[in-house]
């Protein structure tokens, strides 16, 4: 990780903590229900959601927006090549389950183009905007994105979106 992007985190962690100390002074004096109101009122979680994202055009000319603790993903997948042995070709379908904000869906929609099909699943609604968000500034309207988490078994379950899930991409769960 290049010193611009280690100064993000560091300024994304201290920032994350700022949010959390105030959030928490804030639920303790107005009660939690007050608080959040003024906060989804205010649009501040929005806000600082949009601001802190990162853009970086990767050398396959996909354009990734990214929070800042998300670069470890954005390394894997493109800078340490976990998946440069895995074969794409034209024509192929891809599916990817746990799409997170798409980096692997945008490579392989790059690698098999418009006649192959990549299918991305990813159940958590801060996480798919950006991914929705990524497919849209790569124009890759071959991925068909199914906003659900797969398991084993057909069923339903309760998901539980965490408070801060729009800074936290593991916050989101299917237990309480």
């Amino acid at each position: 990780m290049g010193t611009v992007e280690q100064l993000k985190v560091r300024m994304f962690a201290v920032a994350q903590g700022v949010w959390i100390m105030a959030r928490t002074l804030g639920r303790a004096v107005l009660g939690p229900e007050r608080f959040d109101r003024l906060i989804k009122k205010t649009g501040l979680r929005e806000f600082k959601s949009r601001t802190w994202l990162s853009r970086k055009v990767m050398p396959d000319g996909n354009e990734i927006l990214y929070r800042p603790h998300d670069q470890c993903i954005v390394e894997e997948v493109y800078e340490r090549g976990v998946y440069s042995g895995v074969e794409i070709s034209a024509g192929q379908t891809v599916v990817d389950v746990g799409a997170h904000i798409g980096i692997f869906s945008l490579m392989a929609a790059r690698r098999e183009g418009p006649m192959g099909r990549v299918i991305a699943f990813e159940p958590s609604p801060c996480t798919l905007e950006l991914l929705r968000r990524n497919l849209a500034v790569n124009g890759l309207a071959w991925v068909k994105l199914h906003p659900v988490a797969l398991a084993e078994a057909e069923g339903t379950a309760d998901f539980f979106v965490a408070d801060d899930a729009a800074n936290n991409p593991v916050a989101d769960t299917l237990s309480a």
